[in-house]
């Protein structure tokens, strides 16, 4: 069991700004394929996922999630329309008292491998590990003479692919909060090759609870007379600039055997056509790797992206995943390869292959972790495909030491903090670049405890104050 942590601002988790402009400095980080970040949770999360007695046994993938500090939820007096006992469509005004929850995970059911399940659908809970259950909210119902608060559920999935468009599934959804309306919108995939047209739709909410498809719009349409022409809108991911454009990240595969390429479209406001686009540059660990799902979130302590990919074999999909890597980038558009930030579980494990994976950031004792969920599936005796929703959490590793952020800890970073400390020269990038020995203060002990670890031996530099 993890221990508690506690969370960051808001406005970090959902309001994803990003700078415009490249850092002429490096964020140095550690990892490696043979010592990722996290380690693999021992066994799936528990997410009720039965549709009114079908169940599809807990197998969700693709999960997204947001996070409230102070909750979120309908207000009461607040009109909510939901699912009642007898799975018909109600309508209540909020009582106080009426629940709200500070983590929300939107995701798909994907019951070995039945895509005809993969349509978004939305839980909540007050922790990560435990407690995901569908959100509800109870008050009176207008319409009928009882004095005793009804209770309505989010309907389940919040959207069904059955209405639009045919030939296809709903898939990889992500959430995007909007602070100007006060709505939390899923944001999906639906893609079919027979129309020529990739879609990524988004359906918003002000509670939660609420979701009308009528509202449903395209964030973003991919249309071409050739299918192989057509941008496949994959993993769609969001974050928002300084310049209030939201960027919207997607991985588009180049063909069945040419790999995979990662696209950036930016929209004056989230009802907008995208006014840009650009091709990023990603590169895969190996020649014979391509980035197949993605997530991207804005770090809360440098001015820098952070990126967690799948990756897999070209010419593969959902298959062959190697672990999850971590990319960083300064601008959203240039993305550095840190490391595997989490490997596939051993052989008989529930995750022997993972998956898409979220993440958010959090502080506690000093230091920041990312809270990590991911997909993972095995083959069971019967050779089905079994699938599940992990929890897990990483440290994330500085490279500490590296006070002038080239990567590299030498002679260099000695003059540098010099340079900063008795010569106006720049300042390290982050606090902790220059914290060497730890104590939250940058100062002579820190070029002291530097030039005995790299000349005398001395103490590997600190974990310090991030």
């Amino acid at each position: 069991m993890v221990g508690p942590i506690v969370a960051i601002a808001i406005s970090i988790v959902f309001v994803c700004s990003i700078d415009a402009i490249s850092q002429s400095r490096s964020i140095c980080f550690q990892a490696g394929i043979d010592s990722p970040w996290a380690q693999n949770a021992d066994s799936a999360l528990n997410i009720d996922l039965d549709f009114g007695g079908d169940t599809v046994d807990n197998q969700g993938v693709h999960p997204d999630i947001a996070f409230w500090p102070d909750s979120f939820g309908p207000n009461p007096g607040a009109t909510v329309i939901g699912i009642n006992s007898d799975s018909n469509l109600d309508t209540i005004m909020v009582s106080p008292g009426s629940p709200k929850w500070r983590y929300w995970m939107v995701f798909t059911p994907y019951p070995y491998d039945l895509a005809h399940y993969e349509d978004p659908c939305v839980r909540a809970s007050n922790q990560k590990e435990v407690g995901w259950i569908r959100p509800y909210a109870f008050g009176d119902d207008p319409t009928d003479s009882s004095s005793e608060d009804d209770t309505v559920w989010v309907r389940d999935p919040i959207y069904d692919h059955h209405h639009f468009p045919s030939n296809v599934h709903s898939s990889d959804p992500e959430f995007l909060y909007s602070p100007e309306d006060g709505k939390l919108y899923v944001l999906f995939q639906s893609a079919s090759r027979y129309r020529y047209k990739n879609y990524v739709k988004a359906i918003p909410s002000s509670d939660g609870i609420t979701w009308d498809e009528s509202q449903t719009f395209d964030f973003a349409v991919s249309e071409a007379n050739d299918p192989s022409t057509v941008w496949n809108l994959l993993s769609p991911t969001v974050c928002r600039d300084t310049m209030g454009y939201w960027n919207l990240w997607f991985v588009d595969q180049l063909g069945l055997n040419n790999g995979t390429q990662l696209i950036r479209l930016r929209y004056p406001r989230i009802d907008g056509g995208w006014v840009g686009a650009d091709t990023c540059i990603i590169n895969p660990p190996d020649t014979g790797l391509q980035i197949w799902h993605t997530k991207i979130g804005l770090s809360p302590f440098i001015n820098t992206l952070f990126l967690l990919a799948t990756v897999n074999t070209v010419a593969s999909s959902s298959s062959d995943t190697l672990g999850q890597y971590l990319y960083v980038s300064g601008n959203g558009h240039d993305w550095n390869l840190v490391g595997v930030i989490l490997n596939n579980g051993p052989t008989g494990s529930w995750d022997y292959e993972t998956y898409r994976s979220t993440f958010l950031f959090e502080h506690s004792a000093g230091k920041w972790t990312m809270p990590i969920w991911y997909s993972g599936n095995h083959t069971d005796s019967t050779n089905h495909t079994i699938w599940g929703i992990g929890y897990t959490e990483a440290d994330i590793r500085w490279k500490y030491g590296d006070a002038n952020g080239d990567c590299n800890i030498n002679m260099l970073d000695i003059t540098f903090l010099i340079n900063f400390l008795y010569k106006h020269g720049l300042a390290p990038g982050a606090p902790f670049e220059g914290d060497i020995d730890g104590n939250c203060r940058i100062n002579v002990l820190d070029v002291t405890y530097l030039v005995n670890f790299l000349y005398k031996h001395g103490i590997t530099p600190a974990v310090g104050c991030d």
